[in-house]
C-alpha cells in the first residue's frame, strides 16, 4: 500500500508529444498477431494511453482515478482522445476490440489450459480498450470520426449487454 506523500512509478505520465507519437503508431491488427511481439507492443502502447494514474490515500485505501476521466471531469484539455480523432484512431480502437473479441470466442477456448501471462494480457486487452472507448466517445468528435466503426461498435455493445441478460 502506498504511504502518504508516495505515487506510484510504475506508471508515468505522458507527454502531448508522447501520446501523439504512441497514437500515431496504433494500427488493425489481424486476429493472427494476437500475442505476437507487434501485439504486445500495441498492447503496452495502449496501457500506456490509457492508464495514467493517479493514486492517493483517503481513509487507508489507495483510490485510482484515470486521467482522462479526471480530465473530462474537471473539463481540461484531453489530449490523448484529440490526438485520437486527429490521426483518424478511433477506428483502429474498434477493430482491435472485435479482434479482440473473434480471438476471444475462436482462439481462447482452444487455449484454456494454459494459464500463462499472455493469455491474460489478452483477455484483459478487451477491458483496456473498452474503458479507452468508454473515455473517448464522451467528445463528440471521438463520436463522429469513428463514422461507419460506429455501427459495429453499437453491435459489439448489444452483444455483450444480451451476454448480461441471459
Amino acid at each position: 500500500m502506498l504511504k502518504n506523500n508516495q505515487s506510484d512509478t510504475s506508471v508515468q505520465k505522458l507527454s502531448a508529444f508522447e501520446a501523439e507519437s504512441l497514437i500515431s503508431g496504433l494500427a488493425a491488427l489481424s486476429i493472427d498477431t494476437v500475442g505476437s511481439e507487434k501485439w504486445t507492443n500495441q498492447h503496452q502502447n495502449l496501457e500506456k494511453l490509457n492508464i495514467q494514474v493517479i493514486s492517493f490515500i483517503k481513509n487507508g485505501h489507495v483510490f485510482t482515478y484515470h486521467k482522462a476521466h479526471l480530465n473530462i471531469q474537471g473539463q481540461r484539455d484531453e489530449f490523448v482522445t484529440t490526438s485520437l480523432v486527429s490521426e483518424n484512431k478511433i477506428g483502429v480502437l474498434i477493430h482491435e476490440l472485435l479482434v479482440i473479441e473473434v480471438w476471444q470466442g475462436r482462439v481462447f477456448p482452444h487455449v484454456l489450459n494454459d494459464v500463462s501471462s499472455e493469455i491474460s494480457t489478452q483477455l484483459f486487452h478487451e477491458a483496456t480498450l473498452v474503458n479507452f472507448l468508454e473515455v473517448a466517445m464522451t467528445d463528440k468528435n471521438a463520436v463522429l470520426s469513428a463514422d461507419e466503426a460506429m455501427i459495429e461498435l453499437i453491435d459489439y455493445c448489444s452483444r455483450k449487454i444480451a451476454y448480461l441478460c441471459n
